[in-house]
C-alpha cells in the first residue's frame, strides 16, 4: 500500500498563506525552499493545473477542479495510523480555516 497521499484544496488564499496554516499545524516543521518537512514526510503544495472555479463548484468529482494540489509523501519510513493522522490534521486545519479540503488516498476513510 502506498503512503503518499493528497489533499485537493479550494481556497482564496495565496499558497504562501496556506504554507503558513500549514506550518503552524506542527510545531517541528520546517520549511526548505518550496517544502515543509513535517513528521517524517514531505508537504509540497501546488497550483493544481486543473483548476476551474466553476467546475470545482460540482457536485460529483468536484475537488478534481480545486485551486491547490498538497501532496504528502513520506522520507522516512511511516506507519499507515500515522499517515491517516496526518491527514486528518490538515484537512481540519484547512476547512478549520473556511475552506475545502478533498483527500486523495489509497487509505481513504
Amino acid at each position: 500500500m502506498e503512503f503518499n497521499f493528497g489533499v485537493m484544496i479550494d481556497s482564496s488564499k495565496s499558497q504562501e498563506e496556506l504554507t503558513t496554516l500549514l506550518l503552524e499545524q506542527f510545531p517541528n516543521a520546517t520549511r526548505d525552499g518550496g517544502y515543509i518537512k513535517a513528521n517524517r514526510n514531505v508537504l509540497q503544495l501546488n497550483d493544481n493545473f486543473e483548476y476551474d472555479i466553476l467546475r470545482s463548484n460540482e457536485e460529483k468529482d468536484g475537488w478534481i477542479y480545486y485551486k491547490y494540489d498538497l501532496s504528502v509523501f513520506p522520507i522516512e519510513p511511516v506507519h499507515l495510523e500515522e499517515q491517516r493522522s496526518l491527514a486528518r490534521v490538515i484537512i481540519s486545519a484547512i476547512r478549520g480555516s473556511g475552506d475545502r479540503a478533498e483527500l486523495v488516498a489509497e487509505f481513504e476513510e
